[in-house]
Parts: structure tokens; C-alpha cells; sequence
């Protein structure tokens, strides 16, 4: 029997086909650039590789994620710049005003320029955006995580908001505030919303009652009845309100331009309704501080001032106690400066059972009317 066979052209074969298989692994790397890539390879090395990727992946998001954080904090920065420009400029006017050899059409000018700056600041904040959110109005969210047990919340906020139609709604009355132990990571902290600025509120000068704005409300806020409240529209940095015999009310409060104010006095009857506003001061500052009724049915008022025109006279330099004395229709009886040449300020003021006044605060003067300062404010 006779078997044939060709064994020299299957060898032959099957080297080519390993040569084959070789020369495509050898393409494949070639084209993707990757010695392993596929677990045939190296199924070990391929595992390495594949958990190496994913963190280099990460690695170069979080690269991009601070960059973003970087471009937020440089678009902050540039609108907080641009601010600290205004408020800059506006305390050199302020200064300037100070000038006495400026007439008040100057000073006027100077508080105009200073209305601009202000609206421009409040535009800053409202309009400076990164990726389509305000940073700089103090809107956006906060989450916080810290590692300290001893972290305290403190939450601010109104409890209802009442609507235009009388509707009580919650606002902030509720929270829910979760604790929770992360086991990754140490000492990690995660903040957000640390751009606030507060809105700079636009300061206007009240001089006649005409101009009050008076806001009515009556609410129930959690088993309390509130009869009514007013709100006056105005520059009022300090305020003190008495009860007057006739059940009403005379609100003291000051009242003016950003660089200068007056003593302002609201008189309302026993609802809450003005009846009558008066303005008292000269051309400078006067800081209202104190106001109570005296027994023949006027007021008696307590104050500061740095002004020597206008309804006051005998101011020694610097600021004084002024004291106003006001019939019982708002008319003036008379004025007094009280001080010495550097600063005398007025905490409050008192009728006395004999008919006279007590006043009290503080001066650092040596002069004047005043003597036996120890040094410092007395």
C-alpha cells in the first residue's frame, strides 16, 4: 500500500500562518500605539493598564474641574475689583465733601457722583456671571462638609413671608439638617457660595411727611397678632421711638444725603398713621440718638452735631451734644450746643422731676464746656 503525503507544504503552512498571526499583533500595536491590547496579551498587564487609564482619566478631570474653580475665582476677583475702585473713590469724595472752601453746589455734585458709583456697584454685583450664575449677590446655594464633631449651623431667615393678598407662607421656618460619617478621606472640606455681598441699600432724604412711604400689614405669625406696622422709606442709621401721652407714637431717627443727615422725627397717632415730619440740623452732620416727651407736651431731643449753621449755633469744634427743645406742635423752642473742641457724643437724655434735663454720653474734649477729661474718651 502506497500512502502519499506532502509534509514539507503543511510545515511550510502552518509557519506562515504563525508568521500571519504575528505580523497582524505586531499591525495591531503598530496602529493603536498600546503593547497590550487585548486580554490575550496579558491578561495581568491589561488589568494594570485598564485601572491606570481610569485614574489618569480622573486625574485630568480634576485638572479641568480647578481650572473651572480658577476661572470662577478670576471672574469674582475682577468684579470685586471693579468695587473696591467705586468704594474707593467713593471715600476720597467723601473726604473732598469734608472741604469747607466747597460751596453746596459742589457738594452736590460730589453726592452724585457718588449715586453713580453706588448704582454701579449694585450692577456688579447683580450681573457679574460664570457660566450663567450670579457669584456676587449672595444667591447661589452652600453645602458644607467638615471633619470637626464640633461643627455648629446657625440659620438665619424669616419664618413666614406674607403675599400682597394677605397669604402667610413658610419660609424659613424648617429644616432638616443630616449628619453623616464619610470613612473616605481626611480633613476634607467642601464649600461653596463664599462670594456674598450684601445689596447696598440706595439712601434718599425724607423732608416732608408727603414723602413717607407707608407700608400696612396684619399678619398672624405663630399665635401673635400684630396689630399693624409701618415702614418709612429713608437714610436711618440710628432710631428710638416713645409712646407720647396722646397714645401715639414720635419716632427719632436720622435722616439725609449718604455724606450728611439731619435729625429726623416722625409723629404718628395711635394707629401707626404720620401725622408730621420734621427735619432739624444745619449744613454738616447731626446723629440723632434720643428723644423723649416732656411734661408741658413737647420733646425733648439729644444728639450730635458738627455743624454751627443753619437752627445750630455754638458748636466749640468737632462734634457736639446738640439738644433740642420742641413745643408741642414740632415748632422749635430753643437749642444748645454742649462740648469742647475735640468729640462729644450723646447716649441719651432725660427729663427731670424738677423740670430740667439730664444728659448723658461720652467727649474726649478738655475744653469748652467740659473739664477734667483723664485722657482718651471720658
Amino acid at each position: 500500500m502506497i500512502i502519499s503525503h506532502n509534509l514539507s507544504a503543511i510545515n511550510a503552512h502552518r509557519i506562515y500562518q504563525k508568521n500571519t498571526r504575528s505580523l497582524n499583533n505586531t499591525l495591531e500595536r503598530l496602529s493603536t500605539g498600546l503593547r497590550i491590547s487585548k486580554a490575550a496579551d496579558d491578561a495581568a498587564g491589561l488589568s494594570i493598564s485598564e485601572k491606570m487609564r481610569a485614574q489618569i482619566k480622573g486625574l485630568r478631570q480634576a485638572s479641568r474641574n480647578a481650572q473651572d474653580g480658577i476661572s470662577l475665582i478670576q471672574t469674582a476677583e475682577g468684579g470685586l475689583n471693579e468695587i473696591n475702585s467705586s468704594l474707593i473713590r467713593i471715600r476720597e469724595l467723601s473726604i473732598q465733601a469734608a472741604n469747607d472752601t466747597l460751596t453746596s453746589s459742589d457738594k452736590i455734585e460730589i453726592q452724585k457722583e457718588i449715586d453713580q458709583l453706588t448704582d454701579e456697584i449694585d450692577r456688579i454685583a447683580h450681573t457679574t456671571k460664570f457660566n450663567q450664575k450670579t457669584i456676587l449677590n449672595g444667591s447661589t446655594s452652600a453645602h458644607w462638609s467638615s471633619d470637626d464633631l464640633n461643627t455648629q449651623a446657625m440659620i438665619q431667615g424669616e419664618l413666614v413671608s406674607v403675599s400682597s393678598l394677605g397669604q402667610i407662607n413658610s419660609v424659613e421656618g424648617n429644616y432638616n439638617i443630616n449628619i453623616t460619617s464619610e470613612e473616605t478621606g481626611e480633613a476634607e472640606v467642601l464649600k461653596s457660595n463664599i462670594f456674598e455681598v450684601a445689596e447696598i441699600e440706595q439712601v434718599t432724604k425724607t423732608r416732608e411727611v408727603t414723602e413717607l412711604v407707608e407700608v400696612t400689614k396684619t399678619r398672624e405669625v405663630t399665635g401673635v397678632k400684630v396689630e399693624w406696622d409701618k415702614v418709612f422709606e429713608g437714610y436711618s442709621l440710628n432710631a428710638s421711638i416713645r409712646q407720647t401721652t396722646d397714645g401715639g407714637y414720635v419716632l427719632l431717627k436720622d435722616s439725609g444725603e449718604l455724606l450728611y443727615q439731619d435729625y429726623g422725627i416722625i409723629r404718628m397717632d395711635s394707629d401707626g398713621t404720620a401725622f408730621q415730619g420734621i427735619i432739624l440740623g444745619g449744613s454738616l452732620d447731626e446723629e440723632a440718638r434720643s428723644i423723649q416727651q416732656t411734661t408741658d407736651g413737647g420733646f425733648i431731643v439729644a444728639g450730635n452735631s458738627n455743624s454751627n449753621d443753619g437752627i445750630v449755633s455754638g458748636n466749640h469744634g468737632g462734634y457736639d451734644y446738640w439738644i433740642v427743645k420742641l413745643n408741642s406742635d414740632g415748632t422749635l423752642d430753643w437749642e444748645k450746643s454742649l462740648g469742647g473742641s475735640g468729640d462729644d457724643r450723646v447716649s441719651s437724655i432725660q427729663q427731670t422731676t424738677d423740670g430740667g434735663y439730664i444728659v448723658a454720653g461720652y467727649s474726649n474734649s478738655n475744653d469748652g464746656d467740659v473739664s477734667g477729661n483723664h485722657g482718651s474718651v471720658d
